[in-house]
């Protein structure tokens, strides 16, 4: 195998798993990377490729947010404009939040973006209002600051829509 196809393959797999966090990571995920990490001959790939792609993504962080931006109705608990933006350093991000909640307010005034803390393995769901924070106080039952809840471990998008589909049936049937 090519072994510049064999570095794609390595970062699909860690963008994939979340850095094998993910709760969908599979002990196959895990063997196919230490495979490929032989035929590379390339064992430091995982911090180049984060620190690479967290650069990338604060050179033009509007875009990052943009290109990852999700316009969906769910369900009552949930805003229409979800965001999502995965870095390996959260420090640097937390100092750009202004820049992260302008761009998410220029699409919608109620939303949300789930910023993944691959380092420290915690999700940073930052929020546009009250409201939206209230829901997924409920829905996580974990507390929230200055509209941030944070969760450990870390989720994706996807699994905070499912979350929130899941208690809006669970609502629904009580009634």
């Amino acid at each position: 195998m090519d072994k510049d196809i064999a570095k794609l393959l390595m970062a699909a797999i860690l963008d994939n798993t979340l850095n094998f966090t993910a709760k969908a990571t599979k002990q196959r995920d895990i063997d196919a990377y230490n495979k490929l990490e032989i035929l590379t001959n390339c064992f430091d790939f995982r911090s180049t490729y984060f620190g690479e792609a967290q650069n990338f993504i604060e050179k033009d962080l509007v875009n990052a947010i943009v290109n990852d931006m999700k316009l969906e109705e769910t369900c009552e608990y949930l805003p229409k404009t979800l965001g999502q933006l995965t870095i390996y350093d959260i420090t640097t991000i937390l100092d750009k939040l202004k820049i992260v909640k302008d761009t998410m307010h220029r699409y919608d005034e109620n939303w949300l973006i789930n910023i993944i803390s691959l380092k420290e393995n915690k999700s940073y769901i930052v929020c546009s209002d009250e409201e939206v924070t209230d829901n997924l106080i409920k829905m996580f039952n974990m507390p929230s600051t200055n509209n941030i809840v944070v969760l450990q471990p870390s989720i994706f998008r996807k699994e905070i829509i499912k979350t929130a589909l899941e208690m809006s049936k669970n609502v629904s049937h009580r009634k």
